[in-house]
């Protein structure tokens, strides 16, 4: 049994429990629970309609549990330190043929210490200020350029945080002529303020729009407390409609 981060989950709190049956016979699995060091209580798979998911012989069903708080009380492992010599091994609570077993579930891609430094870093941000995109993005009179807006807005706090950068997405690219700002610092007690991203279309294929996931997420590497690392804007759908329709309209679609 293992552990795994599904693509369409990222940035969601999701994490799948795999599991296999082993058996000969059909496996009639009617709850599941995961239980780890790194999230406070258990997380949990919640069944579909039906109550259960029956796995067949030779199967691998993902079961995805939305995960528990973040134990943010301690300094995480990077997920992407080289100090890191093993996965972590969960407990996974299977329920089925109406007994709950026991088994220990690996993680052999580091999705809890992702998730987790992720979880914790966000919380850690916004202690110190919320940074949301603005709604509408600020189009040029050719159309090929716009504006993002980032709303900052500090919580009054006694902390400090760093906007070291901005990053590129699948839609949206840094404009060569108006270069981004970089290394912003930002108080709690500050007053309200915006940033100013200049972007213009990263690709104009066909499949741009049609396939986006995180397209409208714009990447923003932060240092607050003791934590570091890259987070992505959650936007709103106000502001992936404004993307999109730039987007189509810049590349003529």
């Amino acid at each position: 049994m293992s552990l795994d981060e599904q693509r369409l989950n990222i940035g969601q709190g999701v994490i799948s429990i795999l599991v296999t049956n082993n058996t000969d016979d059909p496996l009639p699995i009617t709850a599941a629970a995961l239980a780890t060091p790194r999230f406070d209580g258990t997380s949990n798979w919640v069944p579909g309609a039906s109550g259960s998911s029956t796995l067949r012989p030779g199967a691998t069903v993902a079961l995805p549990a939305t995960l528990a708080a973040a134990n943010c009380s301690e300094m995480p492992d990077s997920a992407l330190s080289p100090n890191i010599e093993r996965p972590d091994t969960a407990i996974v609570l299977l329920t089925f043929n109406g007994l709950q077993h026991e088994f220990e579930a690996t993680d052999p891609h580091f999705a809890l210490a992702r998730i987790q430094q992720q979880d914790c870093l966000e919380r850690a941000m916004l202690a110190v200020a919320s940074v949301v995109p603005m709604p509408t993005l600020s189009v040029a009179a050719d159309g090929s350029t716009a504006v993002v807006h980032l709303s900052v807005v500090p919580t009054g706090a006694s902390a400090d945080m760093m906007l070291a950068n901005f990053g590129n997405t699948t839609l949206l690219a840094e404009s060569p002529q108006q270069p981004w700002p970089r290394n912003i610092s930002v108080s709690g007690t500050d007053p309200p303020t915006t940033v100013d991203l200049a972007v213009k279309p990263a690709r104009c294929d066909p499949h741009a729009l049609a396939e986006d996931k995180a397209g409208t997420k714009v990447p923003v590497t932060v240092a607050a407390g003791q934590r570091s690392g890259e987070l992505r804007l959650e936007p709103s759908e106000e502001f992936t409609r404004s993307v999109y329709g730039f987007v189509a309209s810049a590349c003529g679609n």
